[in-house]
C-alpha cells in the first residue's frame, strides 16, 4: 500500500532506497577470500568490485539448472543482491541507479498526479492466503507468513503485536485468534523489534532499520521516536517499575530514554544484540554487546536500570584462549525465567577455532547467579566453544546439525546467522528452554543436551524453519518464523497455528 508522506519524507524514503541498493553487497557480510575463491564462477563475479549483472544472472541460471535444489550462502546472497539492484541496470549490464535529480523529478511528478486526483495513493487489498492448511489434513499451519518479531502484553494477555518482514505491524485483542493491520500510515522496512508497555496495552514501540515509532492509542496513530540511518533495532526494553526508561539495543549502540521515548542518549556505540530485565528486580538489566577489538560479544550487567554498566566475564568466552579465534561478532540472544530469577541463558554465534568447522555456532552459555559467572554445559570435546562437533555436541545453526562422525560436512553446512536466532526459557521450569536457528531446538536439562523440535524435520509437527522470535510469557509459549506464529503448550509438546489474518508474505521478483 502506498502510504501518505510529506514531500520531504517521500524524497528521503526514495534516497534511502537508492543508498540501500548501492550497499546491497554489505547487507549480508561478505564471505572470506577463501570462500569466494571456492565459490561458483557466477558468485565470484557477484562479489567483485564492479559486477556485470547480466553475466551474474546468466551464470546463476546455468548453475541452477545443474543444481535445482541447492541452497547455499551464495544463492541466498544472490537473491538479496539481485532484489536490491532491481531493474536499474545499464544496457552493458552494470548497476545504473537514477541520479538524485531523476529521483526528485520522479517524486515531484508522482505527487502532482496524486494531488490532482485528490488521493494519497492507490489502496491495495490483500487477497490472501490468510490461512494455510496442512497438506492432506484439515488443520491450520503457519506456513506462509514471515513474522520477524512478537510481543504479548503482560497487563492484558489478550493483546499482542506482531511485526512482519514486509514492513507491517499487526495487532490482536483476542489472544491471537484474529489479527488486524495497524501501521498503514507508516512506510516501514522489516519490523525487527516490538515491545508493549508493561501496564498499558495500548502503548507500544516498534523498531526497524532506521526508525523507532511509538503508539499510545493501540496503533491508531504513531509518532516517530528516534531516527538514525542503518540503526537496525535488535531489541527494545521497557522498565516495568519505571516505564519512562526505555532501552534500545541496536547495531549502532545502546540508546536510553528516561522520558518514554521523547529524547534519547547513546550509552554505547558498539553493536548491541539483546537485553533482558531480571524477573524479580527491575533495577537489574542484562546486555549483550560487541567488543570490536576482540571481536567477541561480551556480557554486561546494570543494577541501576541501565544508567551504568559493568562487564562480567567469569566463565564467559575468552578471545585469548585460542590464538586463531576469528570473528565472533555475528550475534547473540539472552533469556531469563520467572522460575529462577538468577538463571540466564545466552546463545552466541560466530567463529572461534579455525573459522571453518565452527560454522557460526559457539554455544549456549548458562548462568545460575544472575550473570556473575558462566558455564558452557554443552561444550566440545576440549571443553570449549565452537567445533569440533561430535557426539551430543552438535552444530545447531545448520540444516542437519549432526556431528562430523555421521555427517562429514556437518561443520561446513549452510547457516543464516543472526537472521534466524531466538531464545527463551520456560517460566515454570528453569531447565526447559527453546532456541531457534534454521531449526527449532529444545533442552530439558539446562543446556546439557538438545533435541531438534521443529524446522527441517523433528519435533511435534508443522513448525516452519527459519525461527525468528521466541516469546514465553507465563504459560503462553510463542514461536514466530518465516512461516508464521505458533502457540505451544507449556511443556512445548504441542502447538497450534495463530497467524490467521496476518498478511505477511514477502513476494520476490516484482518491480
Amino acid at each position: 500500500m502506498i502510504v501518505s508522506c510529506t514531500r520531504l519524507v517521500l524524497l528521503a524514503c526514495f534516497l534511502l532506497l537508492s543508498i540501500n541498493k548501492s550497499t546491497a553487497q554489505t547487507e549480508r557480510p561478505l564471505p572470506s577470500p577463501a570462500d569466494i575463491a571456492a565459490a561458483p564462477s557466477w558468485a565470484q563475479v557477484m562479489y567483485s568490485a564492479q559486477p556485470n549483472v547480466h553475466h551474474v544472472d546468466q551464470g546463476y541460471q546455468l548453475w541452477r539448472k545443474e543444481h535445482p535444489t541447492a541452497k547455499t550462502y551464495h544463492t541466498q546472497f544472490y537473491k538479496h543482491w539481485r532484489r536490491a539492484i532491481g531493474s536499474d541496470v545499464s544496457p552493458e549490464g552494470f548497476w545504473s541507479p537514477p541520479t538524485p535529480e531523476e529521483q526528485a523529478n520522479y517524486f515531484r511528478n508522482w505527487l502532482t498526479i496524486k494531488e490532482k486526483n485528490g488521493t494519497r495513493g492507490i489502496d491495495w487489498q490483500p487477497l490472501g492466503p490468510f490461512r494455510t492448511f496442512a497438506e492432506g489434513d484439515n488443520f491450520e499451519v503457519s506456513w506462509q507468513v514471515n513474522i520477524y518479531c512478537f510481543d504479548q502484553s503482560v497487563s492484558d494477555p489478550n493483546t499482542m503485536y506482531a511485526g512482519t518482514e514486509n514492513g507491517l505491524v499487526f495487532k490482536s485483542t483476542d489472544g491471537a485468534e484474529s489479527w488486524s493491520p495497524i501501521s498503514h500510515e507508516l512506510n516501514l522496512d522489516g519490523i525487527r523489534a516490538i515491545k508493549v508497555h508493561p501496564s498499558d496495552p495500548n502503548t507500544a514501540f516498534v523498531g526497524e532499520r532506521n526508525n523507532v515509532y511509538k503508539t499510545t492509542d493501540g496503533g491508531n496513530t504513531w509518532e516517530l521516536s528516534l531516527n538514525l540511518t542503518d540503526m537496525r533495532v535488535n531489541d527494545i526494553s521497557i522498565n516495568p517499575e519505571d516505564p519512562n526508561i526505555v532501552l534500545l539495543a541496536t547495531e549502532k549502540g545502546l540508546h536510553r530514554s528516561t522520558d518514554g521515548g521523547n529524547t534519547w542518549s547513546q550509552d554505547f556505540t558498539e553493536k548491541c544484540w539483546d537485553m533482558e530485565i531480571k524477573t524479580d528486580d527491575p533495577n537489574t538489566v542484562f546486555l549483550l554487546k560487541t567488543n570490536p577489538s576482540t571481536k567477541i560479544c561480551e556480557f554486561f550487567k546494570s543494577v541501576d536500570k541501565g544508567e551504568t554498566w559493568e562487564k562480567k566475564s567469569n566463565g564467559w568466552i575468552d578471545p585469548t584462549a585460542n590464538s586463531t579465534s576469528d570473528n565472533a561478532d555475528n550475534g547473540a540472544r539472552l533469556a531469563v525465567t520467572n522460575a529462577d530469577p538468577n538463571r540466564l541463558y545466552a546463545v552466541l554465534i560466530g567463529d572461534y577455532n579455525d573459522g571453518v568447522n565452527d560454522n557460526n555456532f559457539l554455544g549456549i552459555y548458562r548462568s545460575d547467579d544472575a550473570g556473575e559467572s558462566w558455564t558452557l554445559p554443552n561444550a566440545n570435546a576440549n571443553g570449549g566453544p565452537g567445533g569440533p562437533y561430535a557426539g551430543n555436541h552438535t552444530c545447531l545453526t545448520t540444516f542437519w546439525f549432526n556431528d562430523a562422525q555421521r555427517y562429514p560436512n556437518a561443520g561446513s553446512e549452510y547457516n543464516q546467522g543472526f537472521y534466524n536466532l531466538a531464545l527463551d526459557a520456560s517460566d515454570s521450569n528453569p531447565d526447559l528452554f527453546l532456541v531457534g536457528f534454521l531449526n527449532l531446538f529444545k533442552s530439558e536439562n539446562g543446556g546439557a543436551t538438545f533435541e531438534r523440535w521443529g524446522g527441517y524435520g523433528g519435533g511435534p509437527g508443522w513448525q516452519h524453519p527459519d525461527i525468528q522470535d521466541i516469546d514465553i510469557v507465563g504459560n503462553n509459549v510463542w514461536v514466530s518464523s518465516d512461516g508464521g506464529l505458533n502457540k505451544y503448550t507449556t511443556d512445548f509438546n504441542n502447538h497450534e497455528s495463530k497467524a490467521g489474518g496476518i498478511a505477511g508474505s514477502d513476494f520476490w521478483g516484482f518491480e
